[in-house]
């Protein structure tokens, strides 16, 4: 019973979600686009010279170096901590085996 509910119902959600084909779809617009622009030439523009591309680049090089130093700065931070911390858990665990031994 339960499989012909699920059956039912996987048919009707199929049938209300699929796409109408009276319209064009975003491809067939596409195609009426190169079919009516078949006889024009389309002009790419190159950069001439590659003093903005290479300046980009430095930008972007910049900011990643910015990153990593960041980055590093956070990693020896948190090394620093976690040794702190280890300092401080040694010379308690130190200091409750003292108060054991000498009672």
């Amino acid at each position: 019973m339960k499989k012909c509910f699920l059956i039912a119902f996987l048919m009707l959600a199929l049938n209300a979600f699929s796409q109408d084909s009276t319209h064009p779809t975003a491809v067939d617009s596409l195609r009426i686009d190169t079919i009516a622009g078949k006889g024009q030439k389309i002009a790419m523009e190159l950069p001439v010279d590659n003093s903005e591309m290479d300046r980009n680049m430095r930008y972007i090089q910049s900011i990643q170096r910015k990153q990593k130093e960041k980055q590093k700065k956070q990693a020896m931070l948190y090394l620093g901590m976690g040794f702190f911390f280890l300092a401080v858990l040694v010379v308690s665990i130190v200091r409750r085996r003292r108060k054991t031994v000498n009672r």
